[in-house]
């Protein structure tokens, strides 16, 4: 819908460690420090307090309708959702998670959204060290 993307699913290489595709205000910034073997933190923000935010993840790019959300779609083949957090009166949601030794080298597409109200983050697309 007028974002470049082909909605057929695609694999994810790139030489760059990031890149974003833009979508929606919900702003999520690649995960920190972006290494497998350790704990990363996932944190999106501007968020309205409170508001509960849901971070998916996949090795390609697709279409992948948001359920509670009639016509958003997370631009992720086959996502695997990683967690849930709500938001502080910070505006800022965060989820710690640590990413498999097994995951080094590996390139992820990252995107997170609310249903309450609905809203779906750019894709952050990251490559573990």
């Amino acid at each position: 819908a007028g974002d470049g993307l082909n909605r057929t699913e695609s694999s994810l290489s790139s030489g760059a460690a990031h890149f974003m595709i833009s979508c929606d205000p919900l702003h999520i910034l690649p995960p920190s420090p972006g290494r497998a073997g350790t704990a990363n933190a996932f944190l999106a923000m501007d968020i309205p307090f409170g508001t509960v935010v849901s971070w998916a993840a996949s090795r390609t790019l697709g279409r992948s309708p948001l359920l509670p959300c009639r016509g958003l779609d997370l631009q992720l083949g086959n996502p695997i959702v990683l967690g849930h957090d709500a938001a502080s009166q910070y505006g800022i949601a965060r989820l710690i998670l640590r990413v498999p030794t097994g995951l080094s080298g590996t390139t992820l597409a990252i995107q997170a959204w609310t249903s309450a109200p609905c809203s779906v983050s750019e894709v952050i697309v990251t490559r573990f060290k």
